[in-house]
């Protein structure tokens, strides 16, 4: 029994690399940067997990609706998503979970702020990006006709800026990040009172998610982690580090 459970663990070689797909689109987690090369949190997360591993990998970023059927296809070993039903059949989830993603609305900083709970989504229109958590819960309470779905979120909230209108319903720190990005300064951004979203690894190989379940713990608490989180979540506390030996100096002015 062993031994066929072992013939059917994929090994990943140079020959044969890991391939992990992610969308380019889900910014900070996972975009592709001006210079077109695949960027953000997840890609940093697995370089570093997967050298952590020593698993020869490629990264190929996708389109939204490639991502999940390239993985249930087998055509690609590691994505990330959703735990949540609409996404069950493609493949199975880490144990752990990579980050909670929790909804936020960015409205104009000059009009009333009329969603904080998921319930206002039944009666305001909203602008969400399609396939996701938001969205998906609308559809499945029937307010699908306030959705208004879009794919290009940055777009999205640009157009919001400059006519001063609309609400867009989105992860936090996504809306976060392309609000730094763009240097928007028009537009405020409210938590709404709605379920969270858990992101996982998913993957079809539960060996492969196993060993990465178990590397995830062993980094989480490292400082490699730490700055790769401060670096996508949290720019302003990477931005200017004090570096340590100024404060050995002031000690030992002080001490003088």
């Amino acid at each position: 029994h062993g031994a066929s459970q072992d013939e059917n663990i994929r090994a990943y070689t140079k020959e044969h690399p890991l391939i992990f797909e992610d969308v380019f689109d889900l910014w900070p987690y996972s975009f592709l940067n001006e210079k077109g090369e695949p960027d953000g949190y997840n890609v940093d997360l697995i370089r570093l997990m997967l050298n952590e591993l020593n698993i020869p990998y490629v990264i190929r970023m996708k389109n939204k609706q490639e991502c999940f059927p390239d993985l249930r296809d087998g055509k690609s070993d590691l994505t990330f998503g959703l735990s949540a039903g609409f996404n069950e059949g493609f493949g199975q989830y880490s144990s752990n979970t990579v980050t909670l993603f929790t909804q936020s609305v960015a409205t104009p900083i000059n009009k009333p702020i009329a969603i904080r709970v998921f319930q206002d989504l039944s009666k305001n229109k909203v602008t969400v990006w399609e396939g996701s958590l938001c969205h998906h819960l609308m559809v499945d309470y029937g307010w699908s006709e306030n959705a208004n779905a879009t794919r290009f979120m940055g777009e999205a909230l640009k157009q919001l800026s400059q006519e001063e209108e609309g609400q867009i319903v989105w992860n936090t720190l996504s809306l976060k990040w392309l609000i730094r990005k763009y240097q928007i300064d028009n537009v405020n951004i409210t938590p709404v009172d709605m379920p969270h979203g858990e992101y996982k690894f998913m993957s079809n190989n539960p060996h492969l998610l196993a060993r990465l379940d178990s590397v995830y713990t062993e980094l989480n608490s490292s400082e490699k982690f730490t700055a790769i989180q401060n670096k996508w979540f949290y720019p302003e506390r990477s931005e200017h580090p004090t570096p340590e030996w100024v404060f050995y100096l002031l000690a030992i002015a002080g001490i003088l």
